[in-house]
């Protein structure tokens, strides 16, 4: 779902810079400002597909050492069983507890790692759209009604 979702954005990151660049012919000597909107944009774009790709990333990773680490839990289950079937009250007094605790915190973790989406939280990317959706609107008003666009249309927004 995240892969779609950011080709998407990308496609419409894309019809931006056109947009832009056709706002350029339009603003003979005022191109810089549109470059520097543009170019903000692209950071901000890489910045929010470079932090979901490390969270994917790293989603990916703890699933992996979840699968790992599963049989070696198991085992030490299994091992846990055995001491306090065969070595006694006593030993049933201390190790029970540690296999208690271990049953709940590898439960709790696998849970928590198993219920995370495979996807950043979209409200970022959506944000982001939503502020560069506001910020061009304007501009695509006033390049659709022939408006001459003056230098202050983009310092409003910096």
């Amino acid at each position: 779902a995240t892969r779609k979702e950011i080709e998407k954005r990308q496609v419409q990151l894309k019809s931006i810079s056109d947009l832009g660049e056709n706002l350029k012919t339009v603003m003979k000597g005022k191109e810089s400002l549109v470059d520097d909107k543009l170019s903000l944009l692209n950071s901000n774009w890489k910045a929010v597909t470079s932090r979901a790709e490390e969270w994917f990333n790293l989603l990916l990773r703890l699933k992996a050492e979840l699968n790992d680490i599963h049989p070696k839990v198991d085992s030490v289950r299994d091992q846990a069983r055995d001491l306090m079937a065969n070595r006694g009250d006593h030993c049933r007094k201390v190790v029970e507890p540690k296999l208690s605790e271990l049953n709940q915190r590898f439960a709790a973790i696998s849970q928590r790692i198993k219920s995370v989406k495979p996807f950043i939280p979209l409200k970022e990317l959506e944000q982001f759209d939503f502020d560069i959706q506001k910020m061009l609107e304007p501009l695509e008003v006033e390049i659709q009604q022939g408006v001459n666009l003056k230098e202050e249309d983009f310092n409003k927004d910096m």
